[in-house]
């Protein structure tokens, strides 16, 4: 319901409306997840989750709450609060992929608020929330290899560098920085009806990688 997942950031800190009071979403998927499991649907060794914007809000609560269920995560153009950070604690490493906008209005890659007048204050930045996840994982905090991808759409405004982390073996933590892109998922196709609009309201729209080809290439390497 209004179209708002129940992850673990206060009120304040959403562009949107929040979930009506007493949503449980964790609750909800975990037991969606048994159902599918239960019934032959889902393989236990290969449940993954992933999200864009509050999407990426709740893959990460999930990861915080239910590591024990999930194989891997990706979390798309969203960073951590001081709140979804005090709130999560691991079960277990889970490998994190995450993929963020250097221009993205809503979620600021630098942190605190976006210039969006949607946005909300209280982000932290890209580089804080991957620190977050390298600590949570067990792995080193510098880079441990930096990637400029091929610039396969010149006309996007944009590009991708893959960063890397020394982690322990099926602990990867993996940045695709889109630099120049805006609160929008990488894509070969436009994410919006009107893409001019969307252009000028969240930012640029990156052609160079698929965002669901890339992160499910990731999921693929861990059962």
């Amino acid at each position: 319901m209004n179209h708002a997942w129940a992850d673990s950031r206060p009120h304040q800190r959403r562009a949107g409306n929040p979930p009506p009071e007493g949503t449980d979403d964790v609750a909800f998927i975990t037991q969606l997840i048994a159902k599918l499991v239960g019934d032959g649907t889902a393989d236990p060794r290969r449940i993954y989750v992933t999200g864009i914007s509050n999407g990426g809000a709740m893959a990460m609560t999930l990861v915080c709450e239910r590591a024990d269920l999930f194989a891997a995560a990706a979390s798309v153009i969203m960073n951590l609060t001081d709140e979804s950070a005090r709130a999560c604690r691991p079960q277990r490493p889970v490998p994190m992929l995450l993929m963020n906008g250097t221009a993205d209005p809503l979620i600021p890659d630098q942190g605190g608020r976006g210039t969006s007048r949607f946005a909300v204050d209280g982000f932290w930045s890209t580089e804080r929330t991957l620190q977050f996840w390298r600590r949570t994982n067990g792995c080193a905090t510098g880079d441990a290899a930096t990637t400029d991808l091929p610039d396969r759409n010149p006309s996007d405004q944009s590009t991708v560098t893959r960063i890397e982390t020394n982690c322990p073996q099926g602990r990867d933590v993996v940045l695709y920085r889109v630099n120049g892109g805006g609160h929008r998922m990488p894509g070969n196709f436009p994410d919006a009806h009107f893409a001019k609009l969307a252009t000028t309201l969240l930012g640029p729209q990156n052609g160079d990688i698929d965002g669901a080809d890339t992160i499910w290439a990731f999921f693929m390497r861990f059962p």
